[in-house]
């Protein structure tokens, strides 16, 4: 028997998290179903790779820097704790390395699949770039592991259940065992 939640994090000022990613999820497993998308044909679950990148996009928006800052203007000593792409980024290799390990796939396609997650949602409100240029000085500071811990603990701290609730969410859409204290510890 599933629990009744109630979702309060959101994504947008007029939009709640949870929404907003199983939004995004429908288009682009739509978009998908119909062939307008080309993979190469392997035994790779592309379907839920999908899933994964666009449930997970804007995780990074569950913490409390975030929706203080970025949704209702309150100020912060480090503008760059609101940022989201980067935590998000992070949690999206993490369940993607996660549901890729039971995978029958070849070694390379595990390895490099996380990655390719990871670049999309880091850039998904920027460009794209070659991956030469990718780690410039001041995207790094976007990366640090003293901002992320701060995020994390923010999550843990002012979110926990809804997260919880979030990752189970996630979960069952994969068909996927995952942990939210587990996805925290790696991250």
């Amino acid at each position: 028997m599933k629990m009744s939640y109630s979702f309060k994090l959101k994504s947008h000022p007029n939009k709640l998290l949870k929404e907003h990613l199983q939004e995004v999820a429908e288009i682009a497993i739509d978009i998908y179903r119909k062939g307008n998308v080309l993979f190469e044909k392997t035994d790779i679950d592309y379907e839920k790779l999908v899933k994964i990148l666009c449930l997970t996009h804007d995780l990074g928006k569950a913490t409390n820097f975030f929706q203080d800052f970025r949704l209702y203007d309150k100020p912060l000593d480090n503008e760059l704790l609101g940022n989201h792409a980067a935590l998000s980024s992070l949690f999206t290799y993490t369940l993607a390395e996660k549901f890729l390990e039971n995978q029958n796939i070849d070694q390379n396609y595990r390895k490099v699949l996380p990655f390719i997650l990871f670049q999309i949602v880091r850039r998904h409100h920027t460009n794209l770039r070659n991956f030469e240029d990718e780690v410039p000085k001041n995207e790094a500071q976007s990366f640090s592991s003293e901002l992320i811990k701060k995020q994390l603990t923010s999550i843990k701290d002012s979110y926990s259940d809804e997260f919880k609730e979030l990752i189970n969410f996630i979960a069952e859409e994969i068909d996927t065992n995952l942990d939210d204290q587990e996805l925290l510890a790696k991250i």
